[in-house]
């Protein structure tokens, strides 16, 4: 029974030290809380350019007639980059609303165009130019949407 009792102090001793300790840790205000996510996001956000890069290298291909050069550049370069940019957005630990929103925005646009990328291979192969126009205007929304979670993650970080 002693034993029982010693064991209740240790146990209570260390919750107060643990107590303790948590009201002395710096506190961290809420606006550099969703600076830190921003950052965060931005940094995920660079590997979405990479593959933009990459997708707009293949545009260029098309347009000067080497639809199978293009097609290639999207098998072999821009998937991958896809499924890095995915990996790092969901990898992401938001802290804040805004933060878990912004991800989720995000993972959900580079998921939307790691799916495209098949598509627009296929398309640029087929020769269909009604296939091709419909994978183009989804890039454009696509577009759009990444520019304005660009802004608000530029926004979000004073800048």
């Amino acid at each position: 029974m002693a034993r029982a009792g010693t064991l209740a102090g240790l146990i209570s001793a260390g919750f107060v030290a643990c107590h303790d300790k948590d009201e002395t840790a710096p506190k961290v205000s809420a606006d550099d809380e969703k600076r830190r996510d921003a950052d965060s996001l931005a940094s995920a956000l660079e590997a979405d350019d990479a593959l933009d890069r990459l997708l707009k290298q293949a545009d260029d291909l098309s347009s000067k007639g080497s639809d199978t050069a293009a097609a290639a550049l999207l098998d072999d370069k821009a998937q991958g980059a896809a499924t890095v940019a995915l990996a790092r957005a969901e990898a992401l630990e938001a802290k804040t609303a805004w933060g878990k929103e912004h991800k989720d925005r995000l993972v959900k646009l580079i998921g939307d165009r790691k799916a495209e990328v098949p598509r627009y291979a296929a398309a640029l192969r087929s020769g269909d130019f009604e296939a091709r126009l419909d994978v183009l205007q989804k890039q454009v929304e696509q577009e759009k949407r990444a520019l304005d979670l660009a802004n608000e993650i530029r926004a979000a970080k004073g800048g």
